[in-house]
């Protein structure tokens, strides 16, 4: 049987994204303390929005994250959302952040989604829906 993936109200969906982001004019600042409470602040608000963080990498001066976002969300909000409170939270608790850049993230980020709809999944879907 295949993965049903989330299943809320009428919408049944299965969406996972790689999302790419960048620190403001690609300082370095993503380094020891601050890369660990990144990655502590990232996992929790990931699981606060009811998502899954499927894979997280921090490099000095960006962010490459999977994760999954179901529709009535939407991707754009959920990167707002991560962008805006671990901005937040940081430049908060680590005071050198606000003297070295102007705003932790940059306005821009990639995101691609991640897999294939297999045909298994469709029919399953379809069938499912007898009778509604």
């Amino acid at each position: 049987m295949p993965n049903k993936g989330y299943d809320k109200t009428n919408i049944v969906s299965n969406c996972s994204y790689s999302v790419v982001f960048c620190t403001k004019l690609r300082r370095r600042v993503l380094e020891s303390a601050v890369e660990q409470r990144l990655k502590t602040l990232l996992e929790e608000k990931v699981s606060e929005l009811g998502e899954k963080l499927l894979d997280l990498q921090i490099k000095s001066d960006y962010v490459v994250m999977e994760v999954t976002c179901e529709p009535r969300l939407g991707i754009h909000r959920m990167i707002k959302q991560l962008k805006a409170h671990t901005s937040r939270q940081l430049r908060e608790e680590f005071s050198q952040l606000k003297s070295r850049i102007p705003s932790l993230w940059t306005h821009h980020y990639f995101v691609k989604t991640l897999g294939e709809v297999k045909a298994s999944e469709v029919t399953f879907y379809v069938e499912s829906q007898t009778g509604l």
